[in-house]
């Protein structure tokens, strides 16, 4: 599945991982792959479409829904349908 992108979306075609410091704790750094420019939700999903065994991007995206307004991610759920992303 290939979405259209527009001048002002970013290419979706390859993505520049960082290991980003997540958070310390007992005195051990948890790290994480990040997008070296954080996409937006919609964009992410747009991206696991094209590239669904991405496990970096899949883990981002469960971060991005983690940091969700509950009600928001309620409207996920109630959208997802037949997405393969979502589901």
């Amino acid at each position: 599945m290939t979405h259209p992108s527009t001048p002002d979306s970013p290419d979706l075609t390859t993505m520049a991982y960082e290991l980003r410091l997540i958070k310390t704790q007992a005195a051990t750094g948890y790290f994480m792959p990040v997008p070296q420019e954080e996409p937006e939700f919609a964009v992410t999903l747009a991206y696991l479409h094209d590239h669904p065994n991405d496990v970096f991007m899949h883990r981002y995206g469960l971060q991005q829904v983690l940091e969700m307004p509950l009600d928001q991610v309620g409207l996920l759920i109630d959208t997802a349908g037949a997405d393969r992303v979502l589901t």
